[in-house]
């Protein structure tokens, strides 16, 4: 049975230093947060945290939300929750996290947005998560998607929004899906998001982001719903003919050997490989590894790839089981 079904009830405790008690890293010659891994119960090999909200009331507000997500809502990290939020029973004794669409909210393109301090480097990261969209979900334009990793020297930017990247300034490895062909953003209409990685590394073009698709079947994969696109011809493979609604979906990054281009991003949904690429150089003189995990779910771009309006009915998208690991998330 898959992790995401099979939980073993353990509540998950994540200690972490306080600024006080900051160590300085000889390398970095930065004061950075050290995660305290002996101290996590473990869901499996290599787990640094793994928050689930099975131990959340149903009417938690967003206040009780990030004081339980403890590493977001650190110093230096980040916890801010911008829709309306619900726990949700997900299945017998699990809980998940709802993040409803609201339509309204057209100052603020973010659903949720969680950083982690910057901690420890490491040559190898995953990142995991459960996500699920209703049916009636509005992706707009386009946007990103949770599970970003990211590499950084302290006091520093990480690389994304449009900023330029030089040798050894940092990376970002992000996903995000974004709608091809013609959208009107008062009607929403052709619905039809394919997936991306996104990344900021140091052989990129231009200022924006590198775009590799997720591949499955030979062809791209996409959120595309038969029941709502049954009339457009078929070019990408559909995630709802592979996987049920709800997908678990990790990134792997291993960063560069020095001063080679042979780092490497991985992507799997419900542990199948969409994303294989290993040319990437992440810190050429190897001056950082992976130091900071993101969960943000945002529209953009800008704000007007945002929807103009939503369903009648209130969208969501629900997310469980936030893993960050050294091993392989099964």
């Amino acid at each position: 049975m898959h992790l995401l079904s099979a939980k073993r009830m353990i509540f998950i405790t994540l200690i972490m230093i306080p600024l006080n008690a900051c160590i300085e890293d000889k390398k970095l010659h930065n004061p950075i947060y050290t995660i305290q891994k002996e101290t996590i119960p473990k869901t499996g090999p290599g787990v640094i945290f793994h928050y689930n909200f099975d131990s959340l009331e149903h009417r938690s507000n967003k206040a009780e939300i990030c004081l339980h997500l403890k590493i977001f809502n650190s110093p230096e990290g980040k916890c801010e929750i911008y829709s309306d939020v619900e726990i949700i029973d997900r299945a017998e004794k699990n809980k998940s996290l709802r993040l409803y669409q609201n339509k309204h909210q057209m100052n603020n393109r973010y659903i949720i947005k969680l950083e982690t301090p910057i901690f420890e480097d490491h040559e190898e990261l995953y990142v995991g998560y459960w996500i699920r969209f209703s049916d009636n979900f509005s992706f707009g334009k386009g946007g990103k998607l949770p599970g970003g990793l990211i590499g950084i020297e302290k006091g520093k930017p990480y690389p994304a929004h449009g900023n330029e990247v030089t040798r050894d300034s940092g990376f970002s490895v992000r996903s995000m899906f974004y709608t091809r062909g013609y959208w009107n953003r008062e009607q929403d209409v052709n619905r039809y998001p394919q997936l991306y990685t996104y990344i900021y590394h140091e052989d990129m073009e231009g200022r924006s982001g590198d775009k590799t698709s997720y591949r499955l079947g030979g062809y791209p994969l996409d959120f595309l719903r038969k029941s709502i696109d049954s009339h457009i011809s078929r070019s990408t493979t559909s995630m709802a003919e592979f996987f049920k609604p709800g997908y678990f979906i990790v990134t792997r990054v291993k960063m560069n050997s020095y001063k080679n281009n042979d780092g490497l991003v991985e992507v799997f949904i419900n542990g199948k490989n969409v994303i294989h690429n290993d040319n990437y150089s992440f810190s050429y003189s190897k001056k950082y590894g992976i130091n900071k995990a993101t969960f943000s779910f945002f529209y953009g771009g800008n704000i007007n790839w945002k929807p103009y309006t939503s369903d009648k009915d209130k969208s969501y998208i629900e997310i469980d089981d936030i893993i960050l690991s050294t091993a392989m998330i099964e």
